[in-house]
């Protein structure tokens, strides 16, 4: 019985780290469809590398 707990509480927390990559990367298609893109012809690489280097994290964490 511990070893099914254990297994259920690694797909809880699985599925919680793919949710909050599903909202990170929700997050950064709002950030590239804002006005701002549509009115400047420039990205912040800067904002851009924060995202995706966050985004890489999660990832990292969902593997490890």
């Amino acid at each position: 019985m511990n070893h099914l707990h254990r297994v259920m509480n690694e797909r809880d927390q699985l599925q919680a780290q793919i949710a909050r990559l599903d909202q990170a990367l929700i997050d950064l298609q709002h950030y590239l469809g804002s006005s701002k893109f549509h009115q400047e012809d420039w990205v912040s690489a800067r904002e851009m590398w924060r995202r995706i280097q966050e985004i890489r994290c999660y990832r990292w964490e969902v593997t490890a």
